[in-house]
């Protein structure tokens, strides 16, 4: 949950403390919203340290700041300072509104079918004969059967001169253009995500927003690295064995996957130059494990035959 702050702008999670004799340990960590908290007074910059926002104050909370290694908070991209991030879903409200916006005429105009209903009443007709009128034609468009008084006249004619135009138009602007552009401010790209854009896709572009996407992906990584190691694990070695001690760094792999059918053609180009390879290398690279004793292992060596 701490990688909310990606879309939220930043997150904060209560560390729940227990201590056993001298040793102190993490019970559980538990992420909590984001409205109970701030980092100043309202109006002002927020960059000081975590405080509950005036929407969570009460009597008994007014006036009492925040354990100071109670919590974890992640800020996404703070700029100048400003704690609270810069989060992506603020990037993509527009893009977001125009397309609910898009659905519902769309749904609209799908309602409608062919054309408008018309269900004329005589002249000086009163409001109630009106309002009749309406409902029929609200029955008409609706139900299967209907009933309708005699002196009423159905238009046989759509109202179709007022409908016309080309329906892809709202696939277009939701498809196209509102989520093409959520995915860019999400992912960076998107031929990963929704395949050849307008038709413009090939396996050389597509490689390169991979590498665009996996570049993504690895800040979010060394982001959530850096919450852990200055904050998580910093508190929990200062409180087991003091300031002196060096803190351990956790760390996520963030090498792209390796192509071994490339690195086999490597490996054996090696092998023909002559170049040695030690066993405990290619173990490594493959993940193929040790024989132990007793096993029976593979040979590729051809076996020896006997001259006739």
């Amino acid at each position: 949950e701490l990688l909310d702050a990606a879309g939220y702008g930043f997150t904060a999670a209560e560390i729940l403390w227990e201590q056993d004799g001298s040793t102190v340990f993490i019970r559980d960590i538990k992420a909590r919203p984001q409205e109970l908290f701030a980092f100043g007074a309202p109006g002002l910059p927020q960059t000081g340290p975590l405080q509950f926002s005036p929407v969570a104050r009460s009597p008994m909370l007014d006036g009492r700041s925040l354990p100071q290694h109670k919590f974890l908070v992640y800020s996404f991209h703070p700029r100048h300072g400003n704690r609270r991030g810069r989060p992506l879903l603020r990037r993509v409200f527009w893009a977001s509104w125009f397309k609910r916006q898009d659905l519902k005429f769309w749904l609209k105009f799908i309602e409608k079918g062919t054309g408008s209903i018309v269900v004329r009443y005589p002249q000086g007709a009163t409001d109630q004969d009106k309002q009749r009128a309406l409902e029929a034609a609200e029955a008409i468009n609706a139900e299967t059967a209907v009933a309708i008084p005699e002196n009423f006249q159905i238009v046989s004619e759509l109202l179709q001169a007022a409908r016309a135009g080309d329906t892809n138009i709202f696939l277009a602007l939701a498809d196209q253009l509102c989520n093409n552009e959520i995915a860019r401010v999400i992912l960076g790209q998107t031929l990963t995500q929704r395949g050849s854009e307008d038709g413009r896709g090939s396996r050389a572009l597509g490689e390169v927003h991979q590498d665009v996407r996996f570049d993504k992906v690895a800040a979010d990584a060394r982001d959530l690295m850096a919450v852990i190691n200055d904050q998580l694990l910093r508190w929990l070695f200062l409180f087991n064995f003091g300031p002196d001690v060096a803190v351990p760094r956790w760390s996520i792999q963030l090498d792209p996957p390796e192509d071994l059918r490339q690195r086999i053609e490597i490996d054996e180009r090696l092998a023909r130059l002559g170049v040695p390879l030690p066993i405990t290398h290619l173990q490594r690279v493959y993940s193929i494990p040790a024989v132990t004793p007793g096993e029976t292992a593979i040979s590729t060596e051809r076996p020896a035959t006997s001259d006739q």
